[in-house]
């Protein structure tokens, strides 16, 4: 076969055959090609990355909100105890509410008034003068139960007890 012949045939067949085959090479070389890599790997690791984080600031609020619950809780146990033996110990309950809650929970980063209940508060008993407190604490409305609700949790009410044996 002559030279030129050759030259001519592979001059049609790149000309008519290069356009059908170029759609496929040019996808393989953006499949093989590297650069981008890292933005694909950022756009598929950043949101497992980004959640991982907000799990971890909604655990911590929680387990935060539940600790100063039971700080209150405490505090409201060891204040009862200046009521030995006065007449204010037959209503505790009440006496907490009005003089010792609003400060306590006001004091506390996460817990609020409104959501504050004192579920129940025993004048000393026994000959030791056990004193126990009990009270919960209502997320509704709350930051907690919002992003809770978000996860598929259910975060309602939790609630804390106390005793103070002088």
């Amino acid at each position: 076969m002559p030279h030129f012949l050759s030259r001519f045939i592979l001059a049609v067949l790149t000309t008519v055959l290069l356009p059908l085959t170029e759609p496929r090479g040019r996808v393989q070389r953006f499949l093989s090609c590297p650069r981008g890599a890292v933005t694909a790997e950022f756009v598929i690791v950043f949101p497992l990355v980004l959640a991982l984080v907000f799990l971890i600031v909604f655990i911590s609020m929680y387990i935060s909100a539940a600790s100063d619950l039971q700080q209150v809780v405490h505090d409201l146990a060891r204040y009862s105890y200046r009521y030995i033996g006065r007449p204010e110990a037959d209503q505790l309950c009440a006496t907490l509410q009005r003089e010792a809650i609003p400060i306590l929970v006001n004091a506390s980063l996460l817990l609020h008034p409104d959501n504050f209940n004192l579920i129940s508060c025993s004048p000393p008993q026994g000959p030791d003068k056990i004193i126990v407190i009990t009270a919960s604490y209502d997320f509704a409305g709350s930051f907690v139960q919002s992003v809770g609700q978000t996860l598929g949790l259910s975060i309602g009410t939790i609630s804390r007890q106390s005793l103070f044996i002088p």
